[in-house]
């Protein structure tokens, strides 16, 4: 419960992170099947206001119809996210925060090239490089 006091405290100076991270969240809850139909319908709503040109602000005076659907986007995903089952928030919260990651073991024994960088340090020489070249 602690990390949904976290996620939604209005303290957050950076509120386009706390939006995109209420955006993602609200995408995986209305994937969820433990969350309710009925509450698939709240970011649902607050979309459509958004999409729909009529509004309680309109779009053409600039700047403050604008905030007037955002505000309404931020506050229905808001709602939403706090109406949804606790339990599927934060399994929800939790796959969001997991990084699928393949983990490759390296050996632990230093290289060669670790040794060579060591001897120039040092102002040792090593031995001379193989003249290598192609043949014609």
């Amino acid at each position: 419960m602690k990390s949904r006091e976290a996620s939604s405290s209005g303290g957050d100076p950076n509120w386009w992170r706390q939006l995109v991270q209420h955006l993602r969240l609200a995408w995986r809850l209305m994937r969820d099947p433990n969350v309710p139909q009925g509450l698939k319908m709240i970011p649902l709503v607050a979309l459509l206001y958004v999409l729909v040109p009529t509004d309680f602000v309109p779009d053409v005076i600039p700047g403050l119809g604008q905030v007037d659907d955002l505000t309404v986007l931020f506050l229905g995903l808001k709602l939403f996210i706090d109406l949804c089952p606790g339990g599927a928030v934060e399994a929800c919260e939790a796959q969001g925060s997991s990084v699928d990651a393949a983990y490759e073991v390296v050996e632990d024994s230093e290289t060669e090239d670790d040794d060579a960088v060591r001897r120039l340090a040092a102002g040792e020489q090593g031995e001379p490089a193989a003249d290598v070249r192609p043949e014609d």
